[in-house]
């Protein structure tokens, strides 16, 4: 049972082109669910009571009221609000104005237009903060600061598309603006455009640039630095031996005053001598402790220096050190390219894989394997990695131990990403490795059809789970025709009926024609006609309106020779032989011909097994 609508939108008919405008942003952009009378309102519908029935249904109503004033049922609508608002305070109702909208006409409705806080569209721009409002309004929230939506990133990236190149840069998004950006691009269902993409390319660039000047700028702070403690350490030094020398002068001219007031006062008492003598002594031991202190001050500021001088030495080492780190990642870097290279050598000189020097080719991309890894670089690694496998099973794909290691390889790769996408293309491979494998195969012990299933299985689930249903669908039918060759219609058909299924969300018209057919042809096979004839009406009416839509556009493709096929067979097990030759001459003068052999085994009624049809009818392109 669908959900309740959120809001409920009273309006004038006559200003249809703003409410389809706020409408379809509001349920596009926001995901509201709004009732709007043309969106909701059933034909034939008794209006009165299906307005009242909606407004109870919903959780909020805005009242919107533009240049066209009032209209038919609009002010009633308003006031069926207002009343349910009085009844239940919880009922949110929001008065929206548009451009135009009169004093007069807001006093109709009494005061709620001047004492509920109102959202005010202006009719300029892309009203991103009215919008905004509505929606907090809607959940009963605050608006808070602007939103980053998929929306305003098109809109800034066009405007940053038009901007002449002197200012682009003053267009580009860079801190937390730039992470909720590329958030935001990065979990979209739908992806962004590319104009979008380059646009964040951009930011991303500018802002990596930024740090860049910044980290110079700090550099050449940090050489200042070790330069300016270099220069105070040297001066400090000086300042020391200054006043050494200093203090020597001023001993040598305490002495010789001393000397020349001993030579001048001999005559004097041998007391006054006794006491001059005591003072010189206390005035010596004054000036040797202050000395004392101050060449104890400069060792202690020489120390300091010479500290943060050996932290100064100690983050250039580390410097040192990133610069050999990144040196050695860059020369593991430019061993794998020179393995690429040589391996593209290895290539060139032979003429098929029976050629190749195998063993010289693996020992490369296993080297550059373990380069990528150590250096973090999944995705070159997993490349490398598929490679191996190819590379092995190409080689020797007729020997089941060679095979199993090539799987064992593309295993390795599953388990080290985190792409859907890509565990469905791997476990893909793996499948068919396994299915051209066990082909021809009678022992049971070499028979690799069940895991060929298994990994058809595993490759379809992850596609389900990435959103690639037309892939999906696609293995669908490979698996299908799996095990119509092992002769299992019960197993075959449950995989044609998964292909069909999917199709509402691939939308692709050949391919559930091709599965509605194959489902047919399952029934035909079993002789359960009832059931083959009513997958055949449903096959015949899909493909007859593809091929109707192919012809419209003048496309002539191999889906379109399937489907002249598909239908030639149809009518002809249905008994309709004139409609069956007309589409089987059709299929005859194709370009994309493969199904004259099939074709005349059927007009001269030679039986032909079913696993023959499924060879000839799987899509052209698959990714």
């Amino acid at each position: 049972m669908a959900s309740n609508p959120d809001l409920f939108v009273s309006h004038n008919s006559k200003d249809k082109t703003f409410i389809d405008y706020i409408a379809k942003r509001l349920n596009d952009e926001y995901d509201v669910k709004l009732w709007l009378d043309k969106w909701s309102l059933e034909a034939a519908v008794d209006w009165a009571p299906a307005i009242e029935k909606a407004l109870q249904s919903c959780d909020s109503c805005a009242v919107v009221l533009g240049a066209n004033g009032w209209g038919p049922h609009h002010l009633g609508e308003a006031q069926l609000a207002l009343k349910r608002k009085r009844e239940y305070p919880n009922f949110r109702v929001i008065p929206i104005l548009l451009p135009g909208a009169s004093s007069d006409n807001m006093v109709v409705l009494g005061d709620f237009f001047q004492q509920v806080h109102r959202v005010e569209f202006t009719g300029h721009g892309l009203e991103e903060e009215a919008f905004q409002r509505l929606w907090a309004t809607i959940r009963g929230e605050a608006p808070g600061p602007p939103l980053m939506t998929a929306y305003k990133i098109e809109r800034d990236a066009k405007y940053w598309e038009r901007l002449p190149s002197k200012d682009k840069r003053s267009a580009l998004y860079a801190g937390e603006k730039l992470r909720d950006a590329q958030e935001i691009a990065g979990h979209k269902d739908e992806p962004i455009s590319q104009v979008a993409k380059a646009f964040l390319d951009a930011c991303v660039n500018d802002e990596r640039d930024r740090i860049r000047e910044a980290q110079r700028r700090t550099r050449k702070i940090i050489g200042g630095l070790v330069i300016g403690i270099i220069i105070v350490s040297i001066l400090a030094v000086v300042a020391l031996f200054l006043s050494d020398r200093e203090r020597k002068a001023r001993l040598e001219a305490t002495a010789s005053a001393a000397e020349a007031e001993r030579q001048a006062g001999l005559a004097k008492e041998n007391e006054k001598e006794a006491k001059r003598q005591e003072g010189i002594a206390k005035e010596n031991e004054t000036t040797a402790r202050s000395n004392q202190t101050k060449a104890e001050d400069a060792l202690a500021k020489l120390a300091v220096k010479t500290q943060q001088l050996k932290v100064q030495v100690v983050e250039t080492l580390k410097q040192k050190n990133l610069a050999v780190h990144q040196a050695y990642l860059a020369n593991n870097r430019a061993k794998a390219q020179n393995l690429r290279v040589r391996l593209l050598e290895l290539e060139k000189e032979a003429t098929n894989y029976t050629d190749l020097d195998t063993d010289r080719a693996f020992e490369a991309l296993k080297q550059m394997a373990d380069i990528y890894k150590e250096l973090k670089e999944t995705e070159n690694y997993l490349t490398t990695v598929e490679q191996l496998a190819e590379y092995i099973y190409k080689r020797r794909s007729n020997d089941i131990d060679y095979a199993q290691i090539a799987t064992g390889w593309l295993e390795t790769a599953i388990k080290a990403t985190d792409s859907p996408e890509r565990k469905a293309k791997l476990h893909a491979r793996i499948a068919t490795m396994y299915l051209q494998n066990g082909r021809g195969v009678t022992d049971a012990e070499y028979n690799k059809y069940q895991e060929a299933a298994n990994n058809y299985k595993m490759a379809i689930g992850y596609l389900e789970t990435a959103g690639r249903y037309r892939q999906a669908a696609c293995r669908s039918l490979e698996l299908g025709n799996m095990y119509s060759d092992q002769d299992d219609l019960t197993s075959a058909r449950q995989f044609y009926e998964k292909a069909a299924k999917l199709y509402p969300t691939y939308t692709h018209d050949s391919l559930e024609g091709t599965a509605l057919y194959l489902i047919a042809k399952t029934h035909s096979e079993e002789r359960n006609q009832q059931q083959a004839k009513r997958y055949y009406d449903l096959a015949l009416r899909v493909l007859e309106k593809f091929l109707a839509d192919m012809d419209a556009t003048g496309e002539d493709d191999l889906s379109v020779t399937q489907a002249t096929f598909m239908l030639g067979d149809a009518y002809a097990d249905l008994g309709d032989l004139k409609k069956s030759a007309l589409f089987f001459d059709r299929t005859y003068n194709s370009k994309h011909n493969n199904f004259n052999e099939l074709i005349t085994k059927r007009r001269k009624n030679i039986p032909t097994p079913f696993k023959y049809y499924c060879e000839l009818l799987l899509p052209e392109s698959i990714d």
